[in-house]
């Protein structure tokens, strides 16, 4: 478990969407991390089942019984429907110790 104050880095490369959704089969989708009350985005990748975001994000720990982060990949949608959820998922940030920061992957439901 890490202690109280720490950072943490999240990085968010790559999905594969076996869902389609969309007039032609395609998303438009980012993904929302978040970790305790903290909570931040990708950009969105236009027209695709296989998004590269490539993005690094920082987190602080705050609360010791909450280390899990949260994964929700989204469609976006204009400005007269809302995004769609296409999967969700999260990883238990206190397992980054014993995988020593290697990357995992996860599915997302």
């Amino acid at each position: 478990a890490f202690k109280a104050g720490r950072k943490v880095i999240v990085t968010v490369d790559e999905a594969q969407i076996y869902m389609h959704v969309g007039l032609f089969g395609l998303t438009d989708p980012y993904c929302v991390v978040s970790l305790g009350k903290e909570k931040q985005k990708t950009h969105v990748v236009k027209k695709t089942l296989k998004p590269e975001w490539h993005q690094n994000f920082s987190f602080t720990i705050n609360d010791m019984n909450d280390q899990t982060v949260h994964f929700d990949v989204k469609d976006a949608g204009d400005e007269e429907t809302t995004d769609d959820v296409l999967g969700q998922g999260t990883y238990d940030a206190s397992q980054l110790v014993l995988n020593q920061g290697r990357a995992a992957a996860i599915t997302l439901r």
